[in-house]
């Protein structure tokens, strides 16, 4: 099961994406956010999406996969092509580190930053 929030119309839609078609499933999970996401897969296992709304992802932005999450971590050269092209060792060891949540962003989003 892949979750993605779609904003339509100026509002934040939660989503169940199967076969490149996008549900809402607005009607059992308000939001998908750091509050929400631990019922999630219990809430949204059985459902069946052929009773869900669709929504249109061609009208839709894609944004952020949960609102206001509290910590982002990351594991840095986590490909060997990746520390390859970094001119650096293949890591022995995951390399971790976190982000700002104010750095969270949607896939097509701009990336902000300070100059």
């Amino acid at each position: 099961m892949k979750l993605l929030r779609a904003q339509l119309d100026n509002r934040t839609i939660p989503c169940i994406l199967r076969d490149d078609m996008a549900y809402d499933v607005s009607s059992v999970v308000s939001d998908f956010s750091p509050e929400t996401i631990p019922g999630v897969w219990d809430a949204l296992g059985g459902l069946d999406l052929a009773t869900l709304p669709r929504v249109d992802l061609d009208k839709a932005h894609i944004t952020t996969p949960i609102s206001q999450p509290r910590n982002i971590y990351c594991i840095g050269l986590n490909y060997s092509d990746h520390a390859k092209e970094s001119g650096l060792p293949i890591p022995t060891q995951p390399i971790l580190f976190n982000k700002s949540s104010g750095t969270f962003c949607g896939p097509f989003d701009p990336i902000l930053y300070s100059p």
